[in-house]
């Protein structure tokens, strides 16, 4: 039963943000045509990805605030590939002979697809290393660069058991 009330929270909450911001709607009149259905699906799954965080904030909210900085670690990383991904596409526009800021959204979309994936390594790579600035530097790059990490990620090898002596 708390279950259904976080949720119904989650939802009360998504439409009060639409409702406050009317900019995260795509209104019809801005399009010039109606969604696509894919346009459609992607919109829904993000209404479905976002109900599901506000339910699991709420669900784990002492987890959160006891793993606050780890959290805003992982956060301020995620937003610098993202900031990554964003000016690979501005510096293709750029060495294509077009308007830097002539960017469809589709092409900012289709690299944060792949977002989980690209941030993979970084976080790899900041939960092993000391807290510094390189891992901010490695997580633009991998944003930058989100096309090659993509294709060369392979599954983990298993390491070698050395034979046992005796």
């Amino acid at each position: 039963m708390e279950e259904l009330s976080a949720i119904a929270m989650a939802i009360t909450v998504a439409s009060a943000v639409l409702r406050a911001f009317p900019a995260l709607r795509i209104p019809k009149a801005l399009t010039g045509k109606k969604l696509s259905s894919g346009a459609k699906f992607l919109l829904w799954f993000l209404v479905v990805v976002v109900a599901f965080g506000a339910f699991s904030l709420y669900r784990y909210w002492p987890m959160v605030t006891e793993n606050a900085d780890t959290l805003m670690l992982a956060a301020g990383l995620l937003l610098t590939m993202a900031a990554g991904m964003v000016v690979q596409v501005l510096a293709s526009n750029y060495r294509a002979g077009r308007e830097l800021l002539d960017v469809q959204a589709s092409q900012l979309i289709f690299p944060m697809l792949f977002a989980l994936i690209v941030f993979y390594p970084i976080w790899t790579l900041a939960a092993s290393s000391p807290r510094n600035l390189f891992a901010f530097y490695a997580a633009f790059l991998n944003g930058y660069f989100w096309e090659s990490v993509v294709s060369t990620a392979k599954a983990p090898t298993p390491q070698p058991t050395p034979p046992s002596v005796g």
